[in-house]
């Protein structure tokens, strides 16, 4: 992880080659916090979830969903539900319209993870994901 921060450190953004134009300021903190939270590690997992989050505004809409449905995830396995649910919220207003599936699984992974809970944030959260995915109530 440190080596991959040490290279991305090095990155010039203009001064790439077009073919590494996804590799967008905020990528690798988002990949680390994905594997932080897979490894249970939530505390790291939400530091860096939060700093993809802070270096998005630069990205394109879809990653700045991607970020925010990593940082839901974990806000979610950490107990953390209105935040969980507001960040999905945001995500939510990012993704209207759009038609991707990768962004359908992350609303979809998101949506499971917190439809275990019954709290009103998270219920209105599941109630318009389903409506903005088409699924019926």
């Amino acid at each position: 992880m440190r080596l991959s921060e040490a290279t991305a450190g090095q990155i010039r953004h203009g001064a790439e080659p077009p073919e590494t134009g996804y590799v967008q300021p905020g990528l690798l903190e988002c990949q680390h916090a994905e594997t932080r939270r897979r490894l249970g590690d939530l505390a790291p997992a939400q530091e860096y979830a939060e700093e993809a989050l802070r270096l998005a505004g630069t990205c394109h809409l879809r990653g700045q969903a991607h970020r925010q449905a990593t940082l839901a995830l974990i806000l979610a396995e950490r107990g953390e539900l209105e935040q969980a649910a507001s960040t999905a919220e945001s995500m939510l207003d990012r993704t209207e319209g759009m038609e991707s599936e990768r962004l359908a699984e992350r609303i979809e992974s998101v949506t499971t993870a917190l439809s275990a809970y019954e709290t009103q944030p998270v219920k209105a959260f599941v109630a318009r994901a389903r409506q903005q995915a088409g699924i019926p109530l």
